[in-house]
């Protein structure tokens, strides 16, 4: 196999990966904005809405999620 075809294999690997970890990061975007629609700049205003450390706990949740490849 010449260096080219090794090299066009690389690629290729290199270029599915960078594919599988787009996929993922748009879904935990996506996720995530999902977790609240309310401005958080003004969140503290709004009784009932959940803490900033509970926010943060949902959010590495989700890309641990992400991370161990469960969708």
């Amino acid at each position: 196999m010449t260096y080219e075809e090794k090299s066009g294999i690389v690629i290729s690997q290199l270029r599915a990966d960078r594919d599988r970890l787009q996929d993922a990061l748009d879904k935990m975007r996506a996720e995530i904005e999902a977790l609240n629609p309310v401005d958080y700049v003004s969140m503290s205003s709004y009784e009932g809405h959940k803490g900033a450390s509970d926010m943060k706990h949902d959010v590495l949740q989700i890309i641990d999620k992400y991370r161990k490849g469960e969708k």
